[in-house]
């Protein structure tokens, strides 16, 4: 995607570096550079948010020692030991009603730098 973005980019530099472009249409152009330098920002961002989900998930999955296959990622364990486990866990607040179980809070300890 940010591929697509800076051949775009690069694409209008062109165009405004162009003196056959008249300078109200090179205004414009500027403007949509600068929305396409932000949209580029907001992905950057989204990528680093994503990469801290998965961190979390990851830590999530390890402390309460479920299982992910890498070729078809979902969470493989015994329902009843994920709920023991959440039941005796420090860092959730386990809420059960009849058939269903609510994780209320989930606290984990910060990483130091």
């Amino acid at each position: 995607m940010r591929n697509y973005i800076g051949e775009a980019m690069q694409l209008i530099e062109d165009l405004v570096i162009n003196e056959q472009i008249p300078d109200d249409s090179k205004k414009v152009l500027m403007r949509v550079l600068k929305l396409l330098s932000q949209a580029e920002d907001s992905l950057v961002e989204v990528r680093s948010q994503v990469r801290d989900i998965t961190y979390t998930l990851q830590e999530l999955v390890k402390s309460l020692g479920l299982e992910v296959k890498v070729s078809n990622p979902r969470i493989s364990s015994n329902t009843q030991d994920v709920l023991d486990l959440l039941r005796k866990s420090d860092i959730a607040d386990l809420e059960i009603d009849e058939e269903k179980a609510v994780v209320k809070k989930l606290v984990m300890p910060q990483q130091e730098a």
